[in-house]
């Protein structure tokens, strides 16, 4: 699943697509004082945002700044403009000034946790939030921003709480609804997983993450028809999406349509060949076209590129039960499902194959 930025084994996009889930809803702060040179400077810092002359934008609050160094929010937004440059340590900078000129200044904090997320520097964000918390509990995307960062650092029960805390504040929030399902999807919790993404389509039919999370889902459930069907719909809106491809190819191998996986890989590799999962996928499909010599290479060179690569006892069993292996076969499989690999198969019943 995709969660940007972290997770590479999880295919949902949050994004590495988790930017799938980081916010850009930076608060611009508007003036209402009378038309000063400040102000004039300012309002045209105002349009060229609306233009997205983000270049032009720093000139025009910059000089509003200068000539008035107590307006934070001028300073404020030249670093919403810097951060839409991913100019990030100069927009952190320009967000501490604002807070120093204003105590209290809670978007300037807001955006400062953001540009901290930005950096990955995930503790400053959780920090940051943790405060305004305290003294804005029910403020929008707080909870869902603090979770995005939680889940960087991989305290997912943690961020778990904070993005079902947001959907208390707002039902309808895709990052948090599509967090949760990644959350849920890791925990092997499908059901939950499922309502999440499903909701998530109701509410955006052109989320093509949703559609790829929820074909993993079905992959996991061993429901390879309706888990094609679903990468379809993913690739229908994002053809070229190499993660997608390489997703669909696996429903694909499971479902023995060996050629039109091989076309998925090949597509996925040209788009990315350094994802470890889609060397996975090429051992498999070795593996199932009697090729059991570069299947096992290659499947090794995935283990080599992740260390933690998932599903590799799982896929190791198939190849050596696919190579008549049965012994050794069950022997992964074992493996696979003491570790909570997620992948099953009807093919085995090692009591009995070992007897």
């Amino acid at each position: 699943m995709l969660f940007h930025k972290t997770n590479k084994s999880m295919e949902f996009f949050l994004n590495r697509q988790f930017r799938i889930l980081i916010f850009s809803s930076f608060i611009f702060m508007f003036s209402c004082s009378s038309q000063t040179d400040r102000d004039k400077f300012f309002l045209k810092g105002m349009i060229a945002m609306d233009d997205k002359d983000y270049e032009e934008a720093i000139h025009f609050f910059t000089e509003s700044y200068q000539l008035d160094s107590s307006f934070a929010d001028a300073i404020n937004n030249r670093g919403v403009a810097l951060m839409k440059k991913k100019e990030y340590p100069k927009a952190l900078s320009d967000f501490e000034k604002a807070e120093a000129i204003r105590e209290g200044y809670f978007e300037a904090s807001k955006n400062k946790a953001l540009a901290f997320q930005e950096l990955d520097k995930h503790e400053n964000t959780i920090l940051v939030l943790d405060s305004l918390i305290k003294t804005n509990p029910d403020s929008t995307f707080l909870f869902s921003t603090r979770g995005v960062s939680k889940l960087a650092l991989s305290q997912n029960e943690s961020a778990l709480l904070d993005f079902q805390k947001q959907l208390e504040y707002s039902p309808n929030d895709i990052a948090s609804l599509l967090n949760i399902g990644y959350i849920t999807y890791s925990n092997g919790d499908y059901d939950v997983a499922k309502k999440s993404f499903q909701k998530v389509i109701e509410l955006d039919k052109k989320s093509a993450l949703a559609y790829n999370n929820l074909g993993l889902v079905y992959l996991r459930e061993n429901s390879f028809e309706k888990s094609e069907l679903e990468f379809n719909k993913a690739l229908e809106i994002d053809s070229s999406h190499p993660y997608f491809r390489n997703n669909r190819a696996l429903a694909l191998l499971f479902l023995g349509k060996l050629d039109k996986a091989l076309d998925d890989l090949d597509i996925s590799k040209y788009y990315d060949d350094k994802n470890p999962l889609l060397y996975r996928n090429f051992s498999f499909y070795f593996a199932q076209n009697k090729e059991f010599e570069k299947a096992e290479a290659t499947l090794e060179k995935a283990k080599s590129m992740d260390e933690n690569l998932e599903g590799y006892n799982f896929f190791k069993a198939e190849l050596q039960r696919l190579e008549g292996n049965i012994e050794k076969a069950c022997s992964f499989y074992i493996k696979s499902q003491k570790n909570g690999e997620g992948f099953h198969s009807n093919a085995y019943n090692c009591k009995t194959e070992i007897d």
